[in-house]
C-alpha cells in the first residue's frame, strides 16, 4: 500500500521585514511528517504593483528572475530561507511567496501556500489593530428571529490615523455599548491608539433554515492589516422540515436569464429564455427575502425556454406550490394556457395552473390535477385584474388523489381557506418531486415571485 504524501505549508501568512531592526529574517515552511526521501519546493515570488522580486535579497537566491529552490533532505521536518531587503525597496512594499511546485513525497496545503511579506523602515510606527481572540465560543442554537446573549471581544490601535470599523457578517451583530446592535461600528482612533475597546457581538439568525451559520467579523483601518474574528452559531425554530423548496429570486441588481444565474435548469425550449428581473414583488404577510428579484415569462411563437427545479420527493400527504403572480396578459379561450405545475418523476404534469381572459377584459385563474387531450380546463368563478399581485397557491392531496386552487388578495391567511376551487379529475400521481415554470405559445405573459413548495400551509409563510 502506497504511503500518504507529506504536506509542506508556511507556519503562518504573513510577517513583517523591518529595516530598522534587522538585516534579515527566517521564513519557514513545516511539514506534516518526517521527509523519507530527497525532495524539493519551489517556490514563486510574485511581480506586482505592491512588490515584486527586486524588493529583496534571499539565501539561497532566486533564479529565473522569481523562482527560489529548497532543497529536503530525508529526516527534514521543516525547510526554510532567509530574506533582507534590497536597498532600493521603499517601506510599505509586500512582496508574496506561493509554493508553485513539489517534488518528491509531498504536496502543497492548499490553505497555507501563501505567505506575504510587508516591508517596513520602522515596525513601531505601523499602523496596526489588534484584537483579545480570533475567534468566539459558538453561540449554540437561537431560535429563527431571536438574539442570543452578547459575547465580546478588545480591540486597541497603534499609531492609527483612522477609525476602526468592525463589520459582522449576516446574521450576527456588533455593538459598542451592548444595546445598540447593527451590521457595523466605528470605534474611534484616538480612543483606540490608547485603551483597549470592547466590541459586543450576538448572534441573529435569520437564513430561516435549521442549519449551522458562521461568518468573519472584520476589523479594520486604513493601512492597517485587517484583523479577523471567526463567529459561529445555529439557527433553530424554523419550519424547515415541511418548507420544501423557497425561491425568491434574490439573484442581483442585474437582469439577465435566469438560467445563468440560478439552479433552475431548461427542460423545454431553445429560444427566448425565461428571465430574471431585480423588482420583485410585494404581498402582505407573505414576506420575500434580501432584495427579492421576479422572472418574467412571454408569450409568443417558437420553441420557447421552460425552466425546472427539483425539491425532495413526497409520495404521501399534501404538496402546496405557492408563488406571486402578475399577469398582464391571458389569452382569450375556453381553457386558457397553464404557466406553472408539479411533475412526478415520470415528467407528468400535475395541480397545473391555468390563466385566461374574459369577453370585458377580467382575469380568471383555473386548475387541473392533470389534463390530457381536450379535457376542460376548470375555473374558479371570481373575477381578477390584470397588472396586479395576487398569490396563488396550488395544493395536491396524494392521499385523496385530488387538486385544489386558492387565489388570494389582501394579505397572506395563518390558516387555511376554503379553496376556490377542488378537482379530482384525471390521471393521479404516486410522488411529485419538482416544479416547472412554463412559457407559451398562447397569449399568457406576467411576472411571479416568491415561489415555495410545503408540506403544509402554514410552512409557505417564512416568518
Amino acid at each position: 500500500m502506497p504511503q500518504a504524501k507529506i504536506q509542506i505549508a508556511f507556519t503562518t501568512d504573513s510577517m513583517t521585514l523591518d529595516q530598522s531592526k534587522t538585516d534579515s529574517i527566517k521564513i519557514t515552511l513545516s511539514v506534516s511528517d518526517t521527509i523519507r526521501e530527497p525532495a524539493t519546493v519551489t517556490l514563486m515570488i510574485e511581480n506586482n504593483a505592491e512588490g515584486s522580486p527586486g524588493d529583496i535579497v534571499s539565501d539561497p537566491a532566486y533564479t529565473d528572475g522569481n523562482k527560489l529552490v529548497l532543497n529536503l533532505e530525508p529526516g527534514s521536518t521543516s525547510a526554510s530561507f532567509k530574506v533582507s531587503a534590497a536597498n532600493s525597496t521603499i517601506s510599505g512594499k509586500v512582496v508574496v511567496f506561493k509554493i508553485l511546485e513539489v517534488t518528491g513525497d509531498i504536496i502543497p496545503e492548499q490553505e497555507a501556500s501563501t505567505l506575504k511579506l510587508g516591508i517596513v523602515k520602522d515596525l513601531n510606527a505601523i499602523p496596526a489593530v489588534f484584537v483579545s481572540t480570533n475567534k468566539l465560543e459558538d453561540f449554540g442554537t437561537v431560535d429563527h428571529g431571536k438574539s442570543s446573549i452578547a459575547k465580546s471581544y478588545t480591540i486597541k490601535g497603534n499609531n492609527l490615523t483612522d477609525d476602526i470599523i468592525a463589520v459582522a457578517p449576516i446574521n450576527f451583530e456588533v455593538s459598542i455599548d451592548n444595546q445598540d446592535f447593527k451590521d457595523s461600528v466605528k470605534v474611534d482612533f484616538q480612543n483606540a491608539n490608547v485603551e483597549e475597546r470592547t466590541i459586543y457581538v450576538r448572534f441573529s439568525p435569520n437564513s430561516g433554515k435549521n442549519i449551522a451559520l458562521t461568518g468573519n467579523i472584520r476589523n479594520y483601518s486604513a493601512r492597517a492589516t485587517d484583523k479577523i474574528i471567526e463567529v459561529s452559531g445555529t439557527e433553530g425554530a424554523n419550519k424547515e422540515n415541511d418548507l420544501l423548496l423557497n425561491e425568491d429570486f434574490d439573484y442581483g441588481k442585474v437582469g439577465g436569464d435566469l438560467t445563468s444565474v440560478s439552479s433552475w435548469v431548461n427542460y423545454s425550449g431553445t429560444t427566448n429564455p425565461i428571465q430574471f428581473s431585480p423588482e420583485g414583488l410585494d404581498f402582505t404577510n407573505y414576506e420575500v427575502g434580501g432584495e427579492s428579484g421576479a422572472i418574467t415569462f412571454q408569450n409568443g411563437s417558437g420553441s420557447r425556454e421552460d425552466v425546472t427545479r427539483n425539491f425532495n420527493e413526497i409520495s404521501t400527504g399534501s404538496v402546496y406550490l405557492a408563488q406571486l403572480v402578475n399577469l398582464t396578459a391571458a389569452s382569450f379561450s375556453d381553457n386558457g394556457d397553464f404557466f406553472l405545475a408539479l411533475r412526478d418523476a415520470k415528467g407528468g404534469y400535475f395541480s397545473r395552473v391555468y390563466a385566461k381572459k374574459n369577453e370585458q377584459g377580467k382575469l380568471l385563474f383555473g386548475a387541473a390535477k392533470t389534463r390530457s387531450g381536450s379535457e376542460p380546463v376548470m375555473f374558479a368563478s371570481t373575477l381578477f385584474d390584470f397588472n396586479k399581485t395576487y398569490l396563488v397557491v396550488i395544493k395536491y392531496d396524494l392521499d385523496l388523489k385530488s387538486a385544489s386552487l386558492y387565489v388570494l388578495e389582501g394579505s397572506f391567511p395563518t390558516v387555511e381557506p376554503t379553496p376556490d376551487l377542488v378537482t379530482n379529475t384525471g390521471s393521479d400521481a404516486s410522488s411529485l418531486l419538482n416544479i416547472v415554470i412554463r412559457q407559451s405559445s398562447d397569449a399568457i405573459a406576467g411576472k411571479l415571485d416568491g415561489v415555495r413548495v410545503s408540506k403544509t400551509w402554514g410552512a409557505l409563510k417564512i416568518e
